[in-house]
């Protein structure tokens, strides 16, 4: 089966004109849903930039990832060789704006599936657009700020803590490995799915960079009920 490319619990918004953190509307976007094959357990609601021209870079990787047709014949199959479960499947797939100003775009796509067993899978896919000329900008995330890396490999080799997996991770490796997002105008986010430096109990560790004033944060949500920015020197 072929559902998803890479594997954040669900986040969605829905409506055409979506508020972002700093209150920038941004009608460059409306939103899509449909139920795979009136499967209301196939709930999919997909973001679309309704300027084709100036955007079409964006939608396209939009729809590689979000591939309707395919999600169609996964839905038939599960359902045609296992009919007694088919209710409990369970593929969720929305947006989550995160930030909006009068340069940029950034948003996640967000999914969920469960096909059985003890849990299902979760995933993100991070994108920052270039609200003037359409283009996906997210690699510059990682580009323009590869010396933080080199912090974290240091942090999850020092402070295990029963959080991370003991494995011996390169600085490329976790920047390679990231999902890495712009949260606000200074600040942006290091996300690690499932399983890719920590066991799938303790969710996705993420870490915090302002840009401005050079500082990373591990957001410790596993030491009490808030979560704690510990900051990493």
């Amino acid at each position: 089966m072929k559902i998803f490319k890479s594997v954040l619990l669900l986040m969605i918004f829905s409506g055409i004109c979506i508020m972002a953190k700093t209150e920038v509307k941004v009608p460059e976007i409306k939103t899509e849903t449909v139920y795979i094959n009136g499967n209301k357990n196939y709930e999919i609601i997909k973001p679309v930039f309704t300027n084709n021209v100036k955007f079409k870079a964006v939608n396209d990787e939009i729809n590689k990832l979000i591939d309707v047709e395919a999600l169609k014949e996964d839905e038939k199959e599960i359902c045609v060789n296992d009919p007694e479960r088919c209710g409990d499947y369970v593929v969720s797939v929305g947006p989550d704006l995160i930030y909006a100003d009068n340069n940029v775009i950034s948003f996640t796509i967000n999914g969920y599936q469960y096909t059985g067993g003890a849990h299902g899978g979760s995933w993100v896919t991070a994108f920052l657009v270039n609200r003037k000329t359409g283009k996906i900008i997210t690699d510059t995330l990682k580009t323009n700020n590869k010396a933080i890396f080199n912090k974290i490999q240091k942090y999850i080799t020092d402070n295990p803590e029963g959080i991370f997996f003991e494995d011996k991770y390169t600085a490329e490796d976790l920047m390679n490995n990231a999902v890495v997002y712009q949260s606000d105008k200074d600040t942006i986010g290091i996300m690690y799915m499932s399983y890719a430096v920590a066991p799938y109990a303790a969710g996705m560790p993420e870490f915090e960079y302002n840009t401005k004033t050079k500082k990373l944060y591990f957001l410790d949500s596993y030491s009490g009920e808030k979560v704690q920015k510990v900051e990493i020197k």
